[in-house]
């Protein structure tokens, strides 16, 4: 991923299952941002964005690299990856 530019992804879960996030880059330049269902992605200046509730340790300015924890509700949740700099990432998503 080129400096600058973010990757959307979405997820259905449901609210009381435990949910964990991890993203990995060599440079470790890599982070992402964590928005509960009813979020909405939008486009500015060609970025996407979103606009909507984070959850609470993964929203913007966060620089969230593992998250961990219990959803509260049942949806689409969607997540944002972006980097620092140029850089190829994994990243990781378990829910139970």
């Amino acid at each position: 991923m080129v400096r600058g530019e973010r990757a959307l992804y979405s997820f259905q879960a449901r609210g009381g299952q435990r949910m964990t996030l991890r993203i990995a880059a060599l440079e470790r330049d890599a982070v992402f941002q964590v928005y509960a269902p009813g979020a909405v992605p939008e486009i500015k200046a060609s970025i996407p964005e979103v606009a909507g509730e984070a959850l609470p340790g993964a929203g913007e300015g966060d620089d969230a690299t593992r998250w961990t924890g219990v959803l509260l509700r049942t949806g689409a949740h969607l997540v944002v990856g972006s980097t620092r700099g140029n850089a190829a990432y994994r990243l990781t998503v378990s829910i139970r």
